[in-house]
């Protein structure tokens, strides 16, 4: 979310994290915390919050020729494919999903 804010027209997003956050790093990097001065002010003042509940959103993917021209998984299970790209614009890779396996 925070990396796409720009895709989106903003000048930042910023995403505070939270314990789950905390869980997901810490059984990746031994010893890893969060510092609690990584939050923001207690009178801080923002223009927007929202909140998502993507729990029950399926992995998604980019079909040719446009990243907006997103489907479900389950929508191009089957879909015969000559090539393909696995990252995107905000640097991810195989490498770095590989790394993130338990």
């Amino acid at each position: 979310m925070s990396n796409m804010a720009i895709e989106m027209g903003g000048k930042a997003g910023i995403v505070e994290a939270d314990k789950a956050t905390e869980k997901y790093l810490a059984e990746r990097i031994p010893g890893f915390k969060l510092d609690p001065k990584w939050k923001s002010d207690k009178d801080a003042i923002f223009s927007e919050s929202k909140q998502y509940d993507v729990s029950d959103l399926s992995p998604q993917v980019a079909c040719p020729h446009n990243v907006d021209n997103v489907k479900s998984v389950e929508e191009v299970e089957g879909t015969k494919i000559d090539q393909v790209f696995v990252g995107s614009c905000t640097n991810g890779r195989l490498r770095t999903l590989r790394s993130l396996r338990k």
